[in-house]
């Protein structure tokens, strides 16, 4: 065994598996990642959504509220979470959506949790596919006819 290891090569043995695991890792997580948001985009393109502009003064409404709602929660709370990560989603997809993207597309462009939590303050909960399923609802909720 003493030899076989030497002739290998222990560093290039551990080499290989480290980049094996870091190959099987990210494959499981953009399998998932993928398959949540290939639902949503179908999800989305059936739907009938309101106009850009509505949208948009729809989606700016609900962030003053969302920021007002803000200051009387405690950092960190499940209340204060939710009100910050829709306060960001929602303003991101207005940004979007005045930036020319139609209302799914910016819907949908913008569920992503890099987006989201980049966006938010860094005392926030991490985001899971349970808030972001709720994101969307609510969203879909708001801006479809």
């Amino acid at each position: 065994m003493k030899k076989v290891l030497q002739n290998l090569g222990l560093r290039s043995m551990l080499m290989g598996l480290f980049v094996l695991g870091a190959f099987l890792f990210s494959a499981n997580t953009a399998t998932a990642q993928s398959s949540f948001n290939q639902t949503q985009t179908s999800t989305a393109k059936g739907l009938n959504w309101v106009t850009e502009s509505e949208a948009v003064t729809i989606l700016l409404a609900n962030v003053d509220q969302y920021a007002q709602d803000l200051a009387g929660y405690v950092p960190g709370s499940q209340a204060y979470n939710n009100a910050l990560y829709h306060l960001s989603y929602y303003k991101n997809v207005a940004t979007a959506i005045d930036a020319g993207a139609i209302v799914p597309e910016a819907v949908i462009g913008n569920l992503q949790p890099g987006i989201i939590e980049t966006n938010a303050k860094d005392d926030a909960s991490p985001l899971n596919t349970n808030v972001l399923n709720q994101l969307y609802n609510d969203i879909v909720s708001l801006l479809t006819i």
